[in-house]
């Protein structure tokens, strides 16, 4: 019996058609590429969002969650106080304090956002929260907020009856303070004034 025999050649590609298969890989790649960071940020947004659900209910394990979270959930612990028009101020405050928690540059470039929030009370909470940590780089943030006239906090004394007012300036001044190491003496302008020397020597 003879043997059938069939040559097997390698498949010659043209020129053209090998220029195609090459761009096909490469753009296949490329879209790989950039999906999956896509795909994680948004993976990573829904799971701070779940966390924060667990609150106040659970309120350890919403805080142990998004800690864990490190600073890649800083910028969306942050995007959900800027637009998330339903939170309390008690939600507002753990969050803040949440992302003050984390260590690293982007824990403190969320509070340097936050502190140009439409929200006066979270401008306030951040100004403190930046005071007690002597974040310098906010201090030019600081120096803009001397002027703001936005209600911090406001309680009622009933005996005898008051109301008192801190507002983001009070606090934003006294973070200065914190930082700088200035005494508070003066009235409240001269202390602006003390501060915002003490500044332009810093600059020299």
């Amino acid at each position: 019996m003879k043997e059938n025999r069939r040559d097997y050649r390698p498949l010659a590609l043209s020129p053209h058609r090998t220029l195609f298969v090459c761009f096909g890989f490469t753009m296949s790649f490329l879209f790989g590429s950039l999906v999956s960071p896509i795909r994680g940020q948004i993976d990573l947004r829904s799971q701070v969002a779940e966390s924060l659900k667990l609150f106040p209910r659970e309120a350890s394990t919403a805080r142990k969650q998004l800690l864990a979270f490190g600073e890649r959930g800083v910028p969306f612990i942050v995007e959900i106080i800027q637009s998330d028009s339903t939170l309390g101020t008690i939600k507002k405050s753990f969050l803040v304090d949440v992302i003050a928690k984390i260590p690293g540059k982007e824990s403190t470039e969320g509070l340097k956002r936050l502190l140009t929030s439409d929200d006066a009370y979270v401008r306030g909470l951040v100004a403190t929260v930046v005071g007690k940590r002597k974040i310098r780089s906010a201090i030019t943030h600081l120096l803009g907020l001397v002027n703001d006239d936005g209600i911090y906090i406001s309680s009622v004394h009933t005996d005898p009856p008051a109301e008192k007012i801190v507002t983001v300036s009070d606090v934003a001044i006294e973070a200065l303070e914190r930082i700088s190491g200035l005494v508070p003496r003066g009235t409240k302008q001269e202390r602006v004034a003390a501060c915002q020397q003490w500044w332009k020597k810093q600059q020299r």
